[in-house]
């Protein structure tokens, strides 16, 4: 049975010298869709025994039984059915596939950003003890610990802004480590120059 509503279905063909257009009850349709409908009315390609050609009735009646029921599913659009479902079952193993792999992934990204999560309230920690470490040590040499507490105030707005990125949270945690070592250093060679001039003050 065709699928439709109506009792009764006129599928037209209209060929030009530029066009070759279908329809079905008036409204344009494509090749594939026309083919579509009358495979699943029964009349497929690979079925052609809807129109019985002179001797096929005497070739039938003395084929075997296997060649028969071969026929007989061919012509119930048995082997269609078949063929369709083989392939749903092979799209259907691809998609499960997929959706084994999607799960897999995301279950390391949440064990990414949980991970992620804790360094995050080890960059407090730091942020912290930092503070109380750039307010002892701007008692001491005021001039020399400026452009050291300038770097790590734009490090402080960069780790605000972790909060609003989380995706790219990890390549930024990265950087802001590099640049916390890379201005401890300088604090340190600021302290060894400070501590080598007073020395030298010293009688």
């Amino acid at each position: 049975r065709i699928p439709t509503e109506s009792e009764e279905v006129r599928i037209v063909r209209t060929l030009t010298m530029k066009n070759d257009t279908y329809s079905i009850d008036g409204k344009s349709v494509t090749k594939t869709e026309i083919v579509n409908m009358m495979e699943s009315a029964g009349f497929s390609r690979s079925n052609p025994y809807y129109i019985v050609k002179q001797g096929k009735i005497t070739e039938l009646a003395t084929a075997s039984d296997a060649y028969r029921l071969k026929l007989i599913k061919e012509v119930a659009g048995t082997r269609v059915f078949d063929e369709k479902k083989e392939e749903s079952t092979k799209i259907l193993t691809e998609t499960q596939g997929k959706i084994e792999k999607s799960v897999t992934l995301l279950g390391y990204i949440n064990e990414r950003l949980k991970k992620l999560e804790e360094e995050k309230e080890d960059l407090k920690e730091y942020q912290k003890w930092d503070k109380m470490k750039r307010s002892i040590e701007y008692t001491i040499f005021d001039k020399e610990i400026t452009e050291a507490k300038t770097k790590l105030e734009k490090l402080t707005d960069q780790r605000t802004k972790i909060n609003t990125e989380q995706n790219k949270y990890e390549t930024l945690l990265i950087e802001i480590k590099m640049k916390i070592q890379n201005t401890e250093k300088q604090i340190r060679e600021l302290d060894t120059h400070y501590k080598a001039k007073e020395k030298r003050r010293r009688p």
